[in-house]
Parts: structure tokens; C-alpha cells; sequence
């Protein structure tokens, strides 16, 4: 398949020779009339960020269409305000017509045939243009255009109209996706806005139905100040369910470059613009993750009221409340915040200001506000509840971000002929996809299809899309019922005994965009709370393959739909048990839920880094040496978007943090947030009693230190002897320690220690043996004689992020075979077999490999054979 060559390809030229800007006309007022008599005229006030909003138009008489034909709209037309912000624009759809075009708004019109319209819309959306629009607008109030200045931008215009075609076609695929889940938000902000009226004003049963309301079962409820409410609730003021204190009044003489942030009130939603403060702190402003905030002075409907905090630690400012619950009356802050939110209006009723926009109230018309209170036990429900569907709008949301963020970076890179598309027309392309495919995994394909590094358990082929069996196996993978690190599904892979069938039989590149929209919608509807899928497409023999990446979930545990039929709403917890996918049953759900309590380390994010922590080139080496396909990507995508496609990042989109695991591998300093992260190589020439010894200790990334430490015991301390038997002509060769044993042993500690922990990894080396010492011991559901048999299996995984990437780096091979490569190799090497050890409690765990008896007549000196 043939590339196209940018200089070849692309040429900057002016909008206008290709095209015009033509602005609206400017009708009379006394030319309005009537919506139902009228036509209706767009004005910059009705474009709203791609769509028309046309139900508080002005309109004028339908003779109009006729006397002023030229300003007729037209379906597909592009539109953009010429006035204010960039923002203003919309795409004319066919249930906006008839319309008319007013002034100050401008329509796209192209003149060659040559062009394709919708690729040069892009453009005008693009940051070039939004740079050029700032060059050259006047106006101190708002930015004002001309058509004449809109007509001089450049754009890069690919010769080819197919290839303008496609990239336009690219586009699309996103922006569609994006205006799909911005339409699940908000169906899903509907379904919350029920759901809370529901639970507080029925609340719920033990059973975890929501009660029959007052009118099918008025024998449940009692007539209150409030109405009627449930018999088992009270009414409380919020002075008594709470304490209130106001946050300090930071002077700009306080303020500092660095130290803890200041929230304000524009960063009540997540605002970054911080100032900051080192001075003394007080507890009564003193702010960490998860406490609630509420804004008493404020936006309404977007930073007054309660917030619960997802920022870092910080320091709190005036006109917002640090709110204690009344732990004897409230079970915790998120019930509490809840609560607050329901009662929003009740509270607001006597607040001060503009009350349609910034409203504000005095501490006692907040506290003697009042509101009906379940039981603590109810209050439990309440918040499973609504959990879950905040869940799913959390998950909208960061998928609406990873969305535009794709759009950005794709906007450049093709507007700009950044990234070169095959010249074959889509027709003849067997591998033509838009470019929600374009991104590919941080692994090797070819691993997958071939069982290298990744578990069996791990990987689910699937010759076509299956959506109810996949879902169920997503699920499952999701709930990481053994903290493996979730898994894959392979989609257009066949599988016989467990095995791939090569070469793939493939799925029909046109089916692909569809199944990941399907595949969007049942993150959304089919999985509580919701989870989303990291996908890929590959071209394998010439098939397209789609490979989904479904890491353990950070909020476990999950339930899927049983039945995608039609009317089937029952959800069930699903697990993997070793290569199948299986309903969980009782005992399974209640393991499943005592681990979801806690999240593997390895696998938690780190409030107090940022992205900034994570470093792109260490990342791109590991992309490298993995052979990820994701390599190329990673060296323009914004971290924000590369972090998240490695699973290295969490947290709500705004305010993502790095993973441990993402700090422990791709920080050149990991050191300053896990100080004990190193390995100590010891060794005592004169034996352990002696008064000497050689010490090195390793500091850096994960996989490099580790890396470095296998090579430094192999270069100067494995020793190679060769026997002559007298009864045979061929020599014995045998090691004083077996590589394979010393690698097994070493890595076994770096996967398996606790980072929790403050002690390091010491592998000590004397002219009896090696040892490998870590912290803590093994599981407490391995037992230690079938561990020293090579026989033990371990169920529970202390870190399933750092075994994947060592995995993927081949510093180890799968789940529970460091062990019997140990004892395999010490044996066919003539060694004494290895000694495993721990304490009573599990504090430790020791390897000890002996040294080969040949080597006890032998000091060790680091020399070669």
C-alpha cells in the first residue's frame, strides 16, 4: 500500500480560492412576526457549540424565502458567528429548515469541485483558526471578524479529494461518538434527577426496593412539615446533622508560587487556576480528598452548594464551609452531600442576590433549613444507590474527555498532514478505518495471539461479536476475582482446546465502528457501575482482529446483565475461573466483595503527584522494547489521553493522577514517592561472619533497576566450572548458582513484595549461597509445602499492575511458575534443591539458593569460566 508524501500531497492556500464567507443580512425589526406565520432567522444567539437552538428565534414573514433566497439556508451548511466567541457555531441539520441567515453570522459557501466541504469546516474549528481569529479580530468588548479576514486563513488542502474525504470522515466517527455521549450524560443526569427524588421522598426498603409510594401504601408514611414521608424517618434541621466553618480570608499578601493550593470558588468544579499558601495551617480550613465542601456563595447549579473534594490536599478559603457530619445522625459525608443537594431549592429559598444566577446565604439560613432523615441503615442504601448511577456519569464524562481529547490531537495531525493516510480510495481499501481505531494497545498483538506473557485465563477469543458472552466476560475481567490485572477479548479469533486459530478469521472493518458504539452503550446500560473497555483494531494476515483491553475495575465490584433480551433487567455478578467465564455464587459474591474493599496498591493513583511525574520518554522506551504498536501514538499524544490508554492514570477526568504503578515504572525518580523502592546487593567475600563486604544498592524505575540488577549478579558474581568425568569423554558444565533460579528468585520479590512496606529488597551473596529477602511473606492462602513442592497456586495477587508489565517486559513469565522454574532449574544445574522461608506471621520471605557443592572447594572471585 502506497504512502502519500506531504510535499506532494498537501498545499497551503487562502480560503479564498476555494471558497467565500458570506455574511447575513440584516432584517428590520419591524419585519418580525409570529412564530407560527414566520420563518425562522438565525442569529449568533442560536448557535450553541454545533447545533442549532432554534426555540427562542425571531422570526419573519415566509415571503421572505423568496425576496431573500440568497440567504436561504441549506442542509449541511456551516455557520459561525462573526461576533464573540469561537464557540458560536453550528451545522444546519434538516429539521432546522426553513431558516434564514441574519447578520453577523457567516456561512461557508465553496466554489470547487475539487474540495470537500466538510474537510474545510474542520478547519475553521481547528486551534489554527481560532490563533488567526485572535491575530487579527478588533474589538476591546469581543472579538469581531470580517469575511474578507475569515477568507485569508491558510489551510493545508491534501490534492486528493479522497483523501480530504476521509479525513472529514474521521472526524466524523468522533464527533458522532461525542455527541452520542454527551446525549447519555444527559439521560443519565435525568435518570439521577428521578432516582433522587425517589430515595428522598420514599427511600428504602431492606430489601433495597424502593418503598410503594404514599399513594399505593399509605400506611408507610406519615404527614410531616415536609409532606408526607416514610413513618421511620425525622425531620432535622442541618444545624444538627452538621458543623459549618467558614474558610480563612487569604489576603494576595498571603499567597505564594508553591506550597498547598488555595481553593477558591472557581475551583469548587475542578478549576486548576490555583494560588497557593505555606504558612501555618489551622484544621478548621485544612482540606483533604473526600471532605465536603459547600459553597454558601456561589453560581447556582454549578459552584454553589455541597461539593465533596477530589483535589489534593489544600487549604480552604473564605465563602465556603468545611462541613463535620453529626456521626451519631449521619453515616458519612457523601450521605450528607446527598442530602444537601436534595434540599438545594428548600435551602436557597431564603438565600440573598441575583437568585436566577449567583446566589448566597448566611450560615443560619443553611442551618435552619430543614429535611427528612432515614435511619443509618437506610442511609446505607440510599448512597449504593446513587452511587452507582454517579458511577455511570462519571464514566460518561471520562469517556467525553478522552473523546475530545482524541479529537485535538487527531485535528492537528491530519488538518496538518502530520500523519500520512494510504492514497488507495476507501473503496479498494481492505483495511480502511476511521480513526476511532487508530490507537492501539501497550502490548505486542502478536503476544496475545500466541500466549507469550499474558495467562490463558487472561485472554478470551471470539470468532464474531457475541455481545452478551463478551459483556459477561468484560464483567468478569473488571471484578479481577484473583487481581491478575484484568484481561483481553480478541474479537475475530477462533478458538479450539483453548488455542487460537491461526490465522484469524477475522471481522468485517465496517462492523468495527459499530461494535464499539454498541460497546460504549452497554458500558453505560448493561454494567453497574459503569466500565468501559479499552479497545484496538490490528491487521493480522490481512483479517482485522479487535482486541479489548479490560483492566480490573477501580470500582469493584461489578454486575452485568444476565439476558440482553428485550425486558430482561436482572444483573448478576460474573467471575473468571481459570479459562471460563462463570456466574459468581454466594460464597464467590461475598469474597468478591470482602476484596473490592481494597484496591492492590500497584493499582491506586497518588494524590500528591501529577501527570507532569510520569515521564514520556521512559514510557516510549517500554512502548520500544514491548513492541507495542502504541510507540508512534505516544509520541504526540497529550499525556492525558496516553496515560489513560495505559491504565497508568485515574481518577475523574478533571483531576486524573498517575498510578503507582505508572510512577514506580515511568518516573526517572520513583524514590520520592516510595522511598524504599530499591534492591541492596550484598556481598560478603569472607562469608556472612566475616568483616568485610561489597554493597550496591539500585535506585530508579522499576524495570530498570531490575533489569540492572539481574545483569550486575550475572556479570560479576555467576561462575561457570567444567568437570571431567573419567568414565565419560563428555565434560559436566554446572553453575555455582543457575541464571534462571537467580532471575526467578529476584523477580518473584519485585512482584510480590509489598511497596507498603519501608524496607527494601536485599539479596545477600556469601560462599554458601544467594539469598533474596522481601517483605511481607507469602499470601496466607499459599501453603508453604506445596510452595517448596512447586506446587502452590496463589489466589490473592499483592500487586496485579507490576506483574503486567514485567510480564510484558519478560522478566517473568505467568501466574505461579516462578517456583518450579526455580526448583527445574537448581536440579538440572546439580544443585541442592532451594530453601523458601517464612516467619509464623508472614513478615518475610527468604529464597535461598545454595551453592553448587562443586563451588564449595572454590572462592568466588567474579571471574568467567
Amino acid at each position: 500500500m502506497s504512502e502519500v508524501k506531504p510535499k506532494e500531497a498537501i498545499k497551503k492556500i487562502p480560503l479564498s480560492e476555494i471558497g467565500k464567507w458570506q455574511s447575513g443580512y440584516a432584517f428590520p425589526g419591524h419585519s418580525f412576526t409570529s412564530k407560527k406565520s414566520g420563518i425562522p432567522i438565525v442569529r449568533m444567539s442560536d448557535l450553541k457549540k454545533g447545533s442549532l437552538h432554534l426555540s427562542d428565534c425571531v422570526n419573519v414573514p415566509k415571503e421572505y424565502m423568496v425576496s431573500h433566497s440568497s440567504f436561504a439556508l441549506k442542509k449541511g451548511d456551516f455557520l459561525m458567528g462573526m461576533s464573540g466567541s469561537i464557540e458560536n457555531y453550528a451545522t444546519v441539520k434538516e429539521n432546522d429548515l426553513p431558516a434564514l441567515l441574519n447578520q453577523r453570522v457567516g456561512r461557508l459557501s465553496i466554489h470547487d469541485p475539487n474540495v470537500d466541504y466538510k474537510f474545510v469546516t474542520y478547519h475553521l474549528l481547528s486551534d489554527s483558526f481560532k490563533k488567526h481569529i485572535e491575530r487579527h479580530a478588533a474589538g476591546a468588548a469581543q472579538l469581531n471578524i470580517s469575511s474578507s479576514q475569515i477568507e485569508s486563513f491558510e489551510i493545508s488542502l491534501p490534492q486528493q479529494m479522497e483523501l480530504q474525504h476521509r479525513i472529514a470522515e474521521i472526524l466524523s466517527t468522533i464527533d458522532e461518538a461525542i455527541e452520542h455521549t454527551q446525549a447519555l450524560i444527559t439521560k443519565n443526569h435525568q435518570i439521577k434527577d428521578g432516582m433522587m427524588h425517589d430515595l428522598f421522598t420514599r427511600g428504602v426498603l431492606p430489601n433495597g426496593q424502593i418503598r410503594p409510594s404514599s399513594s399505593d401504601s399509605p400506611d408507610l408514611y406519615k404527614e410531616s412539615s415536609l409532606g408526607w414521608i416514610p413513618k421511620e424517618w425525622c425531620i432535622k434541621e442541618f444545624g444538627e446533622l452538621a458543623t459549618y466553618q467558614n474558610g480563612n480570608s487569604f489576603s494576595s499578601q498571603s499567597w505564594a508560587k508553591s506550597g498547598l493550593p488555595i481553593i477558591r470558588i472557581q475551583n469548587i468544579n475542578g478549576g486548576s487556576d490555583f494560588n497557593y499558601y505555606q504558612g501555618p495551617i489551622s484544621p478548621e480550613w485544612h482540606v483533604l480528598p473526600g471532605d465536603l465542601l459547600f459553597a454558601w456563595s456561589g453560581m447556582r447549579e454549578t459552584s454553589f452548594g455541597p461539593h465533596l473534594w477530589h483535589g489534593p490536599e489544600s487549604v480552604l478559603n473564605q465563602h465556603i464551609f468545611k462541613v463535620t457530619p453529626n456521626n451519631a445522625l449521619i453515616l458519612n459525608k457523601y450521605f450528607l452531600s446527598l442530602l444537601m443537594q436534595w434540599r438545594i431549592n428548600e435551602i436557597t429559598k431564603s438565600a440573598h442576590g441575583f437568585k436566577d444566577s449567583f446566589v448566597h446565604v448566611t450560615r443560619g439560613e443553611l442551618t435552619s433549613s430543614t429535611a427528612g432523615l432515614p435511619e443509618v441503615l437506610e442511609q446505607q442504601l440510599i448512597n449504593e444507590k446513587m452511587a452507582a448511577i454517579e458511577s455511570e456519569l462519571s464514566a460518561n464524562n471520562n469517556e467525553l474527555e478522552k473523546l475530545n481529547t482524541i479529537k485535538t490531537g487527531l485535528m492537528y495531525d491530519l488538518l496538518e498532514g502530520k500523519v500520512q493516510l494510504p492514497s488507495e480510495p476507501k473503496s479498494q481499501q481492505s483495511g480502511y478505518l476511521p480513526s476511532s481505531h487508530a490507537t492501539k494497545l501497550p502490548i505486542d498483538v502478536n503476544d496475545l495471539l500466541h500466549q507469550r506473557g499474558v495467562e490463558s485465563e487472561r485472554i478470551e477469543y471470539k470468532t464474531g461479536w457475541n455481545k452478551e458472552s463478551i459483556l459477561h466476560t468484560i464483567c468478569a475481567y473488571a471484578n479481577d476475582f484473583h487481581n491478575l490485572g484484568g484481561g483481553y477479548v480478541v474479537i475475530g479469533v477462533s478458538e479450539e482446546d483453548g488455542l487460537p486459530v491461526l490465522p484469524p478469521a477475522g471481522i468485517p472493518a465496517s462492523r468495527i465502528d459499530a461494535i464499539q458504539k454498541e460497546l460504549l452503550q452497554l458500558g453505560n446500560s448493561a454494567i453497574r457501575p459503569a466500565y468501559h473497555t479499552i479497545s484496538a483494531a490490528y491487521q493480522i494476515d490481512g483479517k482485522w482482529i479487535l482486541v479489548l483491553w479490560a483492566p480490573g475495575g477501580e470500582t469493584r465490584p461489578y454486575k452485568a446483565k444476565k439476558s440482553l433480551g428485550k425486558d430482561r433487567s436482572e444483573f448478576a455478578y460474573y467471575i473468571r475461573k481459570h479459562t471460563s467465564t462463570v456466574l459468581a455464587n454466594i460464597q464467590d459474591e461475598q469474597e468478591l466483595l470482602n476484596i473490592a474493599a481494597k484496591v492492590p496498591f500497584d493499582d491506586r493513583y497518588l494524590q500528591s503527584a501529577s501527570l507532569d511525574d510520569l515521564s514520556r520518554p521512559l514510557i516510549g522506551g517500554f512502548l520500544e522494547e514491548v513492541k507495542s504498536e502504541l510507540v508512534e501514538e505516544a509520541k504526540v499524544l497529550p499525556m492525558e489521553s496516553l496515560s489513560q490508554q495505559m491504565n497508568i492514570a485515574g481518577g475523574p477526568p478533571e483531576a486524573l493522577f498517575p498510578k503507582n504503578v505508572g510512577l514506580m515504572f515511568f518516573n526517572e525518580e520513583p524514590q520520592q514517592f516510595f522511598s524504599d523502592l530499591r534492591i541492596d546487593v550484598v556481598y560478603f567475600p569472607d562469608g556472612a561472619a566475616g568483616d568485610s563486604y561489597d554493597e550496591k544498592i539500585f535506585m530508579g524505575p522499576l524495570g530498570k533497576i531490575t533489569q540492572e540488577v539481574l545483569d550486575y549478579i550475572q556479570r560479576n558474581y555467576l561462575v561457570k566450572k567444567v568437570i571431567k568425568l573419567p568414565d565419560q569423554a563428555e565434560s559436566v558444565h554446572c553453575w555455582n548458582f543457575p541464571f534462571p533460579a537467580v532471575e526467578e528468585a529476584i523477580v518473584n520479590s519485585v512482584y510480590h513484595r509489598s511497596y507498603e512496606e519501608r524496607e527494601p529488597i536485599e539479596i545477600r551473596i556469601d560462599s554458601e549461597g544467594l539469598k533474596v529477602l522481601s517483605y511481607p511473606g507469602p499470601d496466607g492462602s499459599v501453603s508453604m509445602d506445596k510452595l517448596r513442592q512447586g506446587k502452590a497456586v496463589c489466589r490473592r495477587y499483592r500487586n496485579r499492575r507490576i506483574g503486567e508489565f514485567l510480564k510484558e517486559l519478560k522478566l517473568t513469565e505467568g501466574r505461579s511458575t516462578g517456583v518450579p522454574k526455580i526448583l527445574r532449574s537448581m536440579k538440572e544445574n546439580g544443585s541442592p534443591e532451594p530453601i523458601f522461608e517464612t516467619d509464623e506471621d508472614r513478615t518475610s520471605f527468604e529464597i535461598h539458593l545454595p551453592i553448587h557443592k562443586e563451588f564449595l572447594k572454590l572462592e568466588v572471585d567474579g571471574s568467567g569460566d
